[in-house]
């Protein structure tokens, strides 16, 4: 049998008109350990804003209604917030808790607070700004630019035993975020954005001439992990690491794979259990789906945890693709990053939701500490979050996930047959390469013609995609483009097409080439893949056609 131990912060706080309390309910297991920590705020209403709130929305990533929290109802910059207090986190020798019990409901958030160094893009249009209330700490940032926000503890780390533990808890699987924008974890040698971007599409890439490592958090349950080398010299779109120049030497994903230890990395089967999905406003991401997130980060690969389960490896990457030995034997001190970035975002506003941040977490005998899941996750609950008084439990436990920008094709749930289109600029396309080795091909053939071999800017292309089967079955069909450096410029793509047995469709589409693209030639691909992208290729053609870009 449990209880329940419900603990009232000191004093009470003022919101704007309202007033409110903040309580910690910690729920203790017979014998007394603590096994989960959550935060209520009762309040009478939501703070009030300032006037001229520009923009005056409820960001994406914020619950409406709030549910049992106290939470500002727009972008933060919107309201005067409180002092902040002291820190909150448990520093080591070589490691780091926070867990921001305690923190300064509606407070400030800047860079030297709570020990912490922090990045924020100002002014017009873009602009993020940091803030706790809660008991966790979030970021707003405005929908009006491409880049984002960092925030780091204010000191450096070293790998223990040729080994990096990064943890956080974060909820990264608002499906209002689609794959515009994401959180990411990055471990690197630069104390600060050094201004040299490597590829500005990712927090990660703004480290040139550093050694960086980093995993961007997708919503639809997909880790996306990259190392950009400082000796850079990456070479484009070679296998079998996937490396981009100038410095990206490997990508991993469920769909890249570098070294021959490869498992996971997709939201399906026992891993769709344990990263959470969250549909806003419908639900509290506060509270539902603030996961924890792991990396075990070696010389030569990455291990990924979501909730204390094993959800991903790539591994055993050959010497080209290792970190430097005088990285991992800890003679090099790295830093740790927490950011979220958007690429194209087509909103207004957008709000992040962080809380625990661990680095290197120990025992009290020094070892590492073993996985472990976020407070609120309940496996077999509702959503698999623990129910809680005040806080409401999900009325769709499977909300639906969106398709992410990626560097490859994502995992989204089947759906009828309709064409899904994105199109970018060379600034927002996304970083790729080749596909990986496709499993046993059941017979299909594709084959691409244009209306013309040269195009420009701004200008439209016809496109018409030939697929056969030589088999009776049903499919995906993926068309790509990607510019010299084997950024993704253009994806289109067809689900649950039934395909008969030596049947040929065709896809008629039109390409939009969008203005201020890179000239120079683009390669047309198309992929054929398994229903819902659950996970088998079928085929690819990696040279469908080429096209001029004037």
């Amino acid at each position: 049998m449990s209880k329940l131990i419900v603990r009232l912060l000191p004093g009470a706080l003022t919101l704007g008109s309202t007033l409110a309390a903040v309580v910690v309910v910690y729920a203790l297991a017979a014998g007394g350990s603590v096994s989960g920590l959550y935060e209520v705020a009762s309040a009478i209403a939501a703070p009030t804003k300032n006037a001229n709130c520009s923009p005056d929305v409820i960001p994406v990533g914020q619950s409406n209604p709030p549910g049992s929290e106290s939470e500002p109802m727009a972008p933060i910059w919107c309201f005067d917030l409180a002092a902040p207090g002291a820190p909150t986190r448990v520093s080591g020798a070589n490691d780091w808790v926070d867990t921001f019990t305690g923190v300064t409901p509606m407070g400030r958030f800047s860079d030297g607070d709570y020990d912490y160094r922090l990045f924020d893009s100002a002014g017009s249009p873009s602009r993020t700004q940091h803030f706790t209330n809660n008991n966790h700490w979030m970021v707003d940032s405005t929908g009006a630019f491409a880049g984002g926000d960092m925030m780091r503890p204010n000191r450096s780390f070293r790998f223990e035993n040729g080994k990096l533990v990064v943890e956080a808890d974060a909820a990264a699987g608002i499906s209002g975020y689609g794959g515009v924008t994401w959180m990411e974890m990055t471990i690197s040698t630069a104390g600060a954005p050094t201004g040299d971007v490597v590829d500005n599409l990712y927090a990660y890439g703004q480290f040139g001439g550093a050694d960086t490592f980093g995993c961007r958090l997708q919503a639809d349950g997909t880790p996306i992990c990259s190392y950009e080398a400082a000796r850079k010299g990456a070479q484009p779109n070679a296998r079998p690491c996937f490396e981009a120049p100038p410095a990206r030497l490997v990508e991993i994903s469920w769909f890249e794979q570098c070294g021959p230890v490869h498992t996971g990395g997709l939201r399906s089967g026992d891993n769709a259990n344990f990263w959470r999905q969250c549909s806003t406003p419908a639900q509290v991401p506060d509270m539902q789906c603030r996961d924890r997130f792991r990396m075990e980060l070696s010389q030569a690969g990455l291990k990924f945890y979501v909730n204390g389960h094993f959800y991903f490896e790539d591994s055993s990457w050959a010497a080209r693709y290792q970190l430097p030995a005088e990285v991992v034997n800890g003679s090099v001190p790295v830093y740790i990053y927490f950011s979220d970035w958007q690429v194209r975002p087509d909103q207004p506003a957008y709000r992040f939701h962080w809380q625990r941040l661990a680095i290197n977490p120990h025992n009290s005998d020094g070892s590492i500490a073993a996985p472990s899941a976020a407070p609120s996750f309940c496996l077999g609950q509702p959503n698999n979050t623990c129910a809680m008084a005040g806080m409401p439990m999900p009325s769709n436990p499977n909300p639906p996930v969106l398709p992410a920008s990626t560097n490859t094709p994502t995992a989204i749930p089947a759906r009828p047959a309709t064409a899904v289109a994105t199109s970018t600029s060379r600034a927002a396309a996304t970083a790729t390469s080749t596909a990986p080795p496709a499993v046993p091909n059941p017979g299909f053939t594709s084959s691409i013609n244009v209306s013309s071999g040269q195009v420009q800017a701004g200008a439209n292309l016809n496109v018409v995609v030939s697929v056969k089967s030589a088999t009776a079955m049903p499919a995906l069909v993926d068309v790509e483009v990607y510019d010299a450096t084997g950024h993704k410029a253009f994806q289109r793509w067809y689900d649950n097409q039934q395909f008969g047995a030596g049947e040929t469709r065709t896809y008629a589409l039109n390409w939009v080439v969008p203005p201020g693209v890179n000239p120079g030639s683009y390669v047309m691909k198309v992929g054929v893949f398994s229903p819902g992208w659950s996970g088998k290729l079928y085929a690819w053609n990696d040279n469908a056609s080429v096209i001029a870009v004037r």
